[in-house]
Parts: C-alpha cells; structure tokens; sequence
C-alpha cells in the first residue's frame, strides 16, 4: 500500500486516500480467508463484487424487518439468505467463491 501511496503523492495533487484502504482492506481479507498468494491491491478482479455487497447492506425489507422486529431476525435472515441463493446476487456469487477457495485450502493442507 506505500508503494501505491508514494505513487499517489508523488503527483504533487491531492487524493482521496479512501480506495487505498479499501484495496488494502480487501487485499488482507483475501490473503487470510482466501488464501491469495501476494498482493493484488488495485488488481483484484472481486473489488466490483465486493462493493455491491456492501452498497446495499441493510437496505432490504428484511434486514428493515429485523431491526424493527428484533425477535423475527433469525427467520427473516433465513428468508433473506435463501433469496440470495434463489437470484443472481452479489452475495451469492461472493459464498461461491468463498466455498471454492476453502476446498482449495482443504486440498492444499491434504497435501
């Protein structure tokens, strides 16, 4: 992340130092839980995905619903995780690849 900061400063302009840490953000996450190899801030082909998660996070009528009705949260995110599955979801295709990533990590350890 310095290295592209130092790029960024070296212009001599102002910058918004928001999508460096979001890079960065995301860069960790996916050496940890997904076992990415080195770094692939500003290369990352799922920063899109990743941003149409979090874009409409708590919008929904059920995550509304479960605010407002505390005691129904627990079925109402069942209602909301089987939508996800059901149509073409950011989300979804966020778990698949998550899925895919932890039988590669099972297969590596195996190994």
């Amino acid at each position: 992340m310095v290295s592209h900061l130092d790029k960024a400063y070296n212009i001599g302009k102002a910058f918004n130092i928001h999508p460096y840490f979001h890079e960065l953000t995301l860069d960790i996450i996916y050496r940890i839980a997904m076992g990415q190899k080195g770094t692939k801030q500003f290369e990352n082909p799922n920063i899109d995905l990743v941003k149409a998660i979090f874009a409409n996070f708590g919008l929904g009528p059920f995550s509304k619903g479960a605010h407002i009705f505390p005691a129904l949260s627990q079925m109402l995110r069942v209602i909301m995780m089987t939508l996800a599955f059901i149509k073409k979801n950011p989300f979804r295709q966020m778990v698949e690849k998550l899925y895919i990533a932890v039988e590669e990590r099972k297969k590596e350890r195996v190994r």
